[in-house]
């Protein structure tokens, strides 16, 4: 399940990263890949569950990377579009 991984990662780090660029909040499950979860899913992978289960984390930890990387204002500041927590 190394695809569900990559491709998670991969598709939140953009989406992450262009999120913060329009100014959106921090909101990983707005995306409609985190939603469905199956971007290079083939039945040949096994269970579609666990895949769409790998593929949101990877896409979380993508997405927190991508946004953090973009979400500094011209001072280096947080913005405050960044949730605290992580």
């Amino acid at each position: 399940l190394q695809v569900a991984r990559e491709r998670g990662y991969s598709y939140g780090m953009s989406v992450g990263a262009a999120d913060a660029q329009r100014g959106q909040s921090y909101n990983p499950q707005r995306s409609r890949y985190w939603k469905n979860a199956t971007e290079g899913y083939d039945n040949d992978f096994g269970n579609r569950g666990q895949y769409k289960q790998i593929f949101r984390n990877a896409f979380e930890q993508g997405y927190r990377e991508g946004f953090q990387r973009y979400a500094y204002d011209r001072r280096g500041r947080w913005d405050n579009r960044w949730p605290r927590r992580y």
